[in-house]
């Protein structure tokens, strides 16, 4: 029984942890559980999951290790940032719909920790677990397509496909992760069938992805694929990676041709948007009005550098008025890293980076060790989220992948 205990506790704990906030998210699809109250059922989780932090910190040898340092820099300045917030509630529990307060942040630190101490076998069953669910919302997503609204939640005329997470933005990113686990095992893995089984996996997810029309996502994938180009010329197993490539985009074109995304026409208008940004003009409709938030957000930065106006507060972050711009009332930056600076401040900021950037490069000995797999989720999401912001339906799996590239024995 020890033995059991041992070997597949942690494993157990994580796995509770994903399938808890896949149950949650399906719920909350079918209105078993309201969006709006859908976090405060994390609370229990938190619990849970500081209790066993606690412990494996207490058994830990090196309990003045830099990653220790860098969670509790961001604990400490999450806190000061709820202190000091401009409506403390909200950074404590989160906006209405959001809901990312400052037990939200805890419980992503909280499943990083957790998962950095698995095994290198629960490690890689853990990749399979996210893939399969990946797969999960793949397959709702197109029962959603097909419009079967007997047996699926269906979105609105606009939004063909949103799984069941509410909103096609947060179901990409959930298919982004699951996809770039995918396809590095499809790279990676020397059973011939095991390499089909995947590459028909990552197939199904890049259709699914084309689908949900997110550009950032899909710059995510772009920036994960244009990396893992020189690391299979290197390893010289650059075959599978063409056809990949080659096959992912005849579905590109496909699916544009027969009009079932409008992928390839927000790639184009981008394009000449670019151009007009190039001018000066950063009221452009590019990217949901996404540079004219951003400027008009670095405006207010410096008066609260320190803090900022709060966990989850941006709505109230331009002198207590939502930020109106083209026609959107935003209550996020729609920019992962610009969100933590005006909402928890510069030094909030540049612990989170650290981190990041600490655990890729202790990761990149895994990742050349025939362990790629490992990184490019990791990769994708970091860079999808200068277009997008965190979300309790997404972030904790990646916390949870940040875990899974990271050793923390």
């Amino acid at each position: 029984m020890k033995e059991f205990i041992r070997k597949y506790l942690l494993l157990i704990i994580v796995v509770l942890n994903i399938l808890y906030i896949t149950y949650l998210n399906i719920f909350a699809a079918y209105n078993v559980l309201y969006y709006n109250r859908q976090a405060y059922f994390i609370i229990g989780e938190l619990i849970f999951n500081l209790i066993i932090s606690i412990i494996l910190f207490i058994r830990s040898k090196n309990k003045c290790s830099i990653i220790n340092l860098l969670l509790l820099l961001i604990t400490n300045f999450a806190l000061i940032s709820t202190i000091y917030a401009f409506i403390p509630t909200i950074a404590l529990l989160g906006m209405p719909y959001r809901l990312e307060g400052l037990y939200a942040i805890l419980n992503y630190l909280s499943i990083f920790y957790i998962s950095s101490y698995l095994s290198k076998t629960n490690k890689r069953r853990i990749v399979n677990v996210i893939i399969a669910l990946g797969l999960f919302q793949a397959v709702y997503g197109y029962l959603q397509l097909l419009k079967l609204s007997n047996i699926v939640i269906m979105p609105d005329s606009y939004h063909k496909i949103f799984g069941t997470l509410g909103n096609p933005n947060f179901f990409a990113s959930y298919i982004l992760l699951s996809l770039l686990f995918s396809i590095g095992l499809y790279i990676e893995d020397k059973d011939i069938y095991n390499k089909i089984l995947y590459f028909i996996i990552s197939i199904i997810l890049v259709s699914v992805l084309i689908f949900s029309n997110c550009m950032s996502c899909m710059v995510g994938l772009a920036v994960s694929l244009l990396l893992l180009l020189p690391y299979t010329i290197i390893k010289k197993n650059i075959l599978p990676y063409i056809i990949l490539i080659v096959v992912s985009i005849l579905l590109l074109f496909v699916y544009a041709k027969f009009n079932n995304t409008r992928l390839l026409r927000d790639i184009y208008k981008t394009g000449n948007e670019v151009k007009e940004i190039s001018t000066g003009n950063y009221d452009s409709n590019y990217g949901t009005h996404r540079l004219g938030v951003w400027r008009k957000t670095m405006d207010i930065v410096p008066n609260k550098i320190i803090h900022g106006v709060g966990i989850d507060n941006f709505f109230y972050a331009f002198n207590g008025k939502p930020l109106v711009n083209g026609g959107y009332m935003f209550d996020k930056a729609h920019n992962e890293y610009l969100q933590i600076l005006v909402t928890e401040g510069i030094f909030s900021l540049i612990s989170y980076i650290s981190l990041f950037i600490y655990i890729i490069i202790k990761g990149l000995k895994k990742s050349f060790n025939n362990k790629i797999y490992y990184l490019l989720p990791v990769i994708g999401y970091l860079v999808q989220a200068f277009f997008s912001f965190s979300v309790i339906e997404v972030a904790p799996i990646f916390y949870l992948s940040l875990g899974l590239l990271f050793d923390n024995k």
